[in-house]
């Protein structure tokens, strides 16, 4: 990618991109010194995904979770996005958005 040093939701948006229109349920985004320690996260996104579809009424994989991250606790920073989602908001992070 052709992004300058920084720009990680330029990077972020462009791999989701990609991942969505290989067909992906869900997009994660991940540093590079993240450690998942529950195991069977990737059930317990889809689950997430299934209750806030039912609590909300809306179609399954629309919205946006997060995961917990011990090291800022309270803030969402690994949002997971789900197709119909993306589908629905194509433009993932206004370009304002610079990390």
């Amino acid at each position: 990618m052709n992004h300058p040093r920084g720009h990680v939701c330029k990077i972020w948006r462009e791999a989701a991109v990609i991942a969505f229109n290989d067909h992906a349920d869900y997009v994660a985004l991940f540093g590079d010194d993240v450690v998942l320690e529950t195991s069977g996260w990737m059930e317990q996104c889809h689950q997430a995904f299934q209750k806030l579809a039912a609590e909300t009424n809306t179609a399954q994989e629309f919205g946006c979770i997060s995961f917990t991250d011990l090291a800022f606790p309270g803030m969402p920073t690994f949002p997971v996005l789900g197709a119909t989602h993306y589908a629905i908001f194509p433009d993932i992070f206004p370009d304002v958005f610079i990390n």
